[in-house]
């Protein structure tokens, strides 16, 4: 997946984790790993580097994501489905 960083870079990112919290599923937790963290292992904390922890959709939305495929040459591409 690629978003919008903190400086306005686009990030290529992994999506680790997608769930719900305890709140009857109104909110979602989404974990994201910078594609260039060689260890997508672990929990998300507040001191974890390059990686994005998003609790609900509209904030999502703000990071204007986008769906990509990595080719094995490296390409990158908008995916198609």
């Amino acid at each position: 997946m690629e978003i919008d960083g903190k400086n306005g870079e686009r990030i290529l990112t992994i999506v680790k984790m997608v769930g719900s919290d305890t709140n009857n599923g109104r909110e979602s937790d989404i974990h994201l790993w910078d594609i260039k963290v060689s260890k997508v292992e672990g929990r998300i904390t507040k001191s974890t580097q390059n990686a994005y922890r998003i609790r609900s959709m509209s904030n999502f939305k703000r990071l204007n994501p986008r769906k990509v495929t990595i080719d094995p040459l490296g390409r990158i591409r908008r995916a198609g489905d």
